[in-house]
């Protein structure tokens, strides 16, 4: 699962958490997945804390980045 913000104007402004929440219930509710798994740059400090704000759990960390889990409901 990957998305990015490109435009500075738009960083801050929900995009983000949106595009997220889509991702989530659809890959839960469309697609059926019991669960969702990403890696994140650690200096990503925005998106570790949407990420956590949705119910992701840390499940491991290196150097380098942070793996997030979410659980379906």
């Amino acid at each position: 699962m990957f998305i990015l913000i490109g435009e500075d104007r738009y960083r801050g402004r929900g995009v983000g958490r949106e595009s997220m929440n889509y991702l989530t219930s659809f890959s839960f509710e469309t697609l059926g997945l019991d669960s969702l798994h990403l890696e994140v740059n650690n200096l990503n400090l925005p998106a570790i804390n949407l990420y956590k704000k949705l119910g992701f759990e840390e499940t491991g960390k290196n150097e380098k980045e942070t793996e997030m889990t979410l659980h379906s409901c």
